[in-house]
């Protein structure tokens, strides 16, 4: 019986074995006749090569029980696969059947079987096969005894042993005996035995004397040259191997063997082998290289290259190359490109730009054109776009060709995508043909930006591509698509996917992502509740198409979903897509959650749990991307201080290649739990901000607000840093002056409302600076949207001939600094350009600009700081409780009393953040709603306010902020009409009976909740 029965603890395993063995025996009665020899050879070779021991195993069973004719190499076979994985029990076993079977076997058999345990070092079952070898009979010969010497390397004593003991008296070990012994003893055995070979009659060879180096990492250096000195007395010539042994044995004494190298042997020795083991020593490199011409060579120059580079030496690269060429030794491409982007990429671009205006100006136009994508490469990975915009006019100037070009295009795009396309009608001016990715450069561009202009190009660039006979691509296209997408132009991205189809493009998962990214994008965009509709059609039409929908596409139509405020769909998405196999990553698994208000605690729990897990491990199969946990965890209410510790620490590990946008996500989700140790992670991440600052021709409007949410965080939380609030100023006030000075001044006078009849119907300027200009805002009326048939921004362009290209940018607010709900009323702060904007903003952002409000809410309400998360994915309506994004309230009670039965207190408001609805969500949380607000109050509550007062109470009557010259201001407005007749009313009616002065109640404006020194 085969020894395949003895193997395999584990019953599983035991059935397993059976059923292949039953697939065996199938197989083989299958066939017309019993296999030949050769064909059982070949069958179990198979299984060998490929590792299939047990397969191998079975295989020899069955080709017995079915009396097939095996021979001893076919055990061999076996055998050896047995011996490989490491199974020597198994091999043994083999063996004993072989013996019982009388098969002959012989020396190649066992040579063969102890060779395989030389991968794995297992002496010991070398020394069993060799002792059943002898107790067999079998004398084993010298290449059975080397390989065994071989095997036993790991075992120095062994290895001793056996040298004298393993080999027959009439056969003496050879010079591989003794260089197998030698690898395996310590480095004073292994000298001795090299200084013997000698006296027993034998001329050591340099396998010996590498042994020798190499064998033991403790051989000091003064007996590796011992060695060396043995090795030169002997005239034995050195090999490549030998002279990295020689390297590495004498350590910073590597001179001497190079020396010694160059006096034996007088001929070329390249140091491209050696060049990774000088040990720092650089200067006597580069000595080496110029003093030594036989060892130099361009790949050896390439190599030190390389390591100078690791080794951040590059000015010594620079001297490198520079003695190169005084030595008539010319570079190639390679070595050009790294002498310049090594200093570049050590932040040294200006060094790198030297560097190139010293290289001689002739050499092969596709190696100087690399040199130079290379240099733009590194410019744009570093934002260096001013030496970018340099490099490009020595392009124009060397008429390269287009991948310079194409390099020049992508690092413009991350700074100023008109700069980027300009650079590409250039190269049609410098006769320079633009390839397709040139192209897709110009239109990946675009996608940076969400403007018109931006999106009107791209749609020029493909059809540009169609006339000049391009055949257009999916990257292409694709990108196209993701612009048109930011900007919520469905119809033109379909259009997009339409000359996919006619220009027989083979569609992908991105092109049809960027499509649901159109759909997701925005709520209010002419698709209205039907977007998730589409989403979900564009889904079917993906599967339809045979285009993979991966875990994107479901994170963005449950985007959509989300949008058209359809959760219960985007949850249904969900859960359809795990049970499709389609299993989002922990972190968009938890994005998705937060996306549509999912509110089961176990399922947040496991989530969380095992993004946990994931943290733990930090494999590269689990890594996350950390910034997007920090608001997920915020908006589910998910606080764990164990689970956040690990966060931040992993965070800041790899924080230093997050742009403004993933330090703002992780800035939020730090603000969202104060602690101490989030109070430290702001700081953090405001000094990686500052840090990572370059000069930037131009922001762009997403770039901007970033900025300032970092402000606002780390100001929620008191962490905010002067330095980062004066460079946040600067950088955003020039961004916004070069707007202005682009884009046009503002234009018009308040003067033209003094012909209008006062009335509180209509707004009122109350005051008007050179660059700002505050307006008091009556009820029921809206600040832009065009939800209602009174839009401020429409009448202050129409009714008072404003104009500004500011009023009409909805990136910036159409120029307000602030909103009011339709039914409340109060002053307004609107920006004459984007300067004032910006700079107003940052004061904003910085808690500088004061907002105060007067509000009357049901009960008898105590003064008090409202700290409570708000959540407005459930629009209309905004949540406070646990989740969402951090909120702060102060509120000051004036003073309590009754209207029509009715308990009110009069509150003085102020907010330090401006979420949507916030005074009147905190209101309703604490349990005080505000008098007459329709949907914050039941239905009961809020008819019986309807006879107290026709419209919300709630009136913004007090800002203080500073202009653009540091003066600061302080506008004040008084309490409409309806509002005032119900104060007058509840505290003559409350209060004059105990003969309490009631006029504060008339200057109520005047009692400022906090002042500003």
């Amino acid at each position: 019986m085969c020894c395949i029965g003895t193997i395999g603890a584990s019953s599983g395993a035991k059935i397993a074995k059976t059923k292949l063995a039953d697939a065996v025996t199938v197989t083989l009665g299958q066939l017309p006749q019993s296999p030949s020899q050769i064909g059982i050879r070949s069958a179990l070779k198979a299984s060998q090569k490929k590792g299939l021991w047990e397969l191998a195993l079975i295989s020899l069973q069955c080709l017995l029980e079915a009396a097939c004719e095996v021979d001893h190499v076919s055990y061999g076979i076996v055998m050896k696969a047995c011996a490989v994985a490491a199974y020597w029990e198994a091999t043994l076993q083999l063996l004993c059947e072989l013996s019982s079977r009388k098969l002959q076997s012989n020396n190649i058999i066992y040579s063969t079987c102890i060779s395989s345990f030389e991968a794995t070092a297992s002496w010991k079952a070398g020394l069993s096969l060799f002792s059943h070898m002898r107790c067999g009979g079998l004398m084993p010969d010298a290449i059975c005894s080397n390989v065994l010497l071989s095997v036993c390397r790991t075992s120095w004593g062994r290895a001793f042993h056996l040298l004298s003991s393993a080999f027959a008296p009439t056969m003496l070990p050879d010079l591989f005996s003794y260089s197998a012994t030698m690898t395996s003893l310590p480095w004073h055995r292994s000298v001795e035995l090299l200084c013997h070979l000698p006296l027993w009659g034998m001329r050591p060879d340099v396998v010996c004397f590498s042994s020798a180096l190499s064998g033991d990492e403790a051989l000091p250096w003064q007996q590796a040259g011992r060695v060396l000195w043995l090795m030169s007395s002997q005239r034995v010539v050195a090999n490549k191997v030998c002279g990295n042994s020689a390297m590495k044995a004498l350590g910073r004494q590597w001179v001497l063997a190079l020396e010694m190298f160059r006096v034996w042997h007088r001929r070329p020795l390249k140091l491209s082998s050696l060049i990774s083991e000088l040990h720092g020593e650089w200067a006597r490199c580069l000595q080496l290289l110029v003093e030594a011409r036989e060892y130099k060579d361009v790949f050896s120059m390439g190599a030190a290259m390389m390591e100078l580079q690791t080794q951040q030496q590059w000015h010594l690269a620079l001297g490198l190359v520079q003695q190169a060429v005084l030595h008539n030794l010319q570079p190639d491409s390679y070595v050009q490109s790294l002498s310049m982007t090594a200093p570049i990429a050590h932040g040294m671009w200006e060094v790198g730009i030297d560097c190139l205006a010293r290289q001689a100006r002739p050499f092969r136009m596709v190696d100087e054109s690399r040199v130079f994508s290379a240099l733009l490469v590194a410019c744009g990975e570093h934002l260096a776009w001013q030496a970018a915009v340099a490099l490009l006019d020595e392009v124009k100037q060397r008429r390269l060709n287009e991948a310079a070009y194409c390099a020049g295009i992508a690092v413009l795009a991350r700074v100023s995508w008109p700069r980027a396309l300009q650079l590409l009608r250039d190269m049609e001016e410098d006769m320079v043909g633009a390839d397709a990715a040139c192209f897709n450069a110009a239109i990946s561009a675009c996608e940076a930006s969400a403007s018109t202009s931006s999106n009107s190009s791209v749609l020029k660039l493909l059809s540009d591509m169609s006339a000049k006979r391009l055949q257009r691509d999916v990257i292409g296209c694709s990108a196209a698509m993701s612009t048109l997408s930011r900007a919520s132009l469905w119809e033109q991205s379909l259009g997009v996917l339409e000359l996919i189809a006619q220009d027989s493009i083979q569609s992908n998962s991105i092109a049809w992502n960027a499509l649901l990214a159109s759909f997701a994008s925005n709520f209010a965009w002419g698709l209205g509740e039907s977007a998730w509709q589409r989403a979900l059609q564009c889904l079917n039409q993906m599967e339809n198409a045979g285009v993979p929908i991966t875990d994107v596409s479901i994170s963005t139509a449950i985007g959509a979903c989300e949008n058209s405020l359809q959760h219960e769909q985007g949850l249904a998405l969900l859960w359809q897509a795990e049970d499709a196999g389609i299993f989002l990553p922990i972190s968009s698994f938890l994005v998705a959650l937060s996306r549509i208000a999912v509110e089961d605690a176990e399922v947040i729990h496991a989530a969380v749990t095992e993004a946990a897990r994931c943290l733990c491990l930090g494999t590269p199969e689990t890594r996350l991307p950390l910034w997007r946990l920090w608001r997920s965890m915020a908006l589910l209410g998910a606080l764990s201080e164990h689970f956040q510790h690990r966060l931040r620490e992993q965070t800041l590990r790899e924080a230093q290649s997050y742009g403004t946008a993933e330090l703002l996500e992780v800035a939020w989700g730090a603000a969202a739990f104060a602690s101490r140790s989030n109070h430290r992670m702001l700081c953090e991440i405001q000094q990686l901000w500052l840090e990572a600052q370059v000069p930037k021709p131009e922001l762009e409007p997403r770039e901007m607000q970033d900025i300032l949410g970092i402000l606002r965080a780390s100001s929620l939380r008191g962490a905010l840093s002067a330095q980062v609030l004066a460079a946040a100023t600067t950088t955003l006030r020039h961004a916004g002056r070069e707007r202005d000075r682009v884009l046009g001044a503002w234009t018009g006078r308040a003067a033209g409302l003094q012909a209008m009849e006062e009335s509180e119907m209509y707004p009122v300027v109350e005051l008007e600076l050179p660059e700002s200009l505050i307006v008091s805002k009556p009820v029921d009326w809206e600040v832009y949207d065009g939800s209602t048939g009174h839009q401020l921004s429409e009448f202050l362009q129409q009714v008072l001939s404003y104009d500004a290209p500011i009023l009409s940018d909805a990136d910036f607010g159409c120029g307000f600094l602030h909103r009011l709900d339709v039914p409340s009323s109060g002053l307004l702060l609107l920006a004459k350009g984007y300067e004032a904007f910006l700079d107003l903003s940052v004061q904003l952002s910085s808690n500088r600009l004061l907002r105060d409000y007067l509000g009357l809410s049901h009960g008898w309400q105590r003064s008090r700081d409202i700290q409570a998360q708000l959540y407005w994915r459930t629009a209309p309506l905004t949540r406070a409780g646990g989740r969402g994004k951090p909120s702060w309230t102060k509120v000051k009670c004036m003073q309590h009393g009754s209207v029509m039965h009715t308990s009110v207190s009069v509150l003085a408001i102020e907010i330090v953040t401006g979420r949507q609805h916030q005074i009147r969500s905190h209101s309703a949380h604490i349990g005080h709603p505000l008098l007459r607000d329709g949907k914050y109050s039941s239905t009961a509550t809020y008819t019986a306010d309807m006879a107290i007062s026709p419209h919300n109470c709630l009136h913004r009557y007090r800002l203080v902020f500073y202009d653009l010259g540091g003066r600061r201001r302080e506008v004040t407005s008084p309490p409409n009409s309806e509002l005032a007749s119900v104060l007058e009313q509840l505290v003559s009616k409350a209060l004059s009976k105990l003969g309490i002065d009631v006029s504060w109640a008339k200057h109520v404006t005047q009692a400022p909740v906090s002042q500003t020194q």
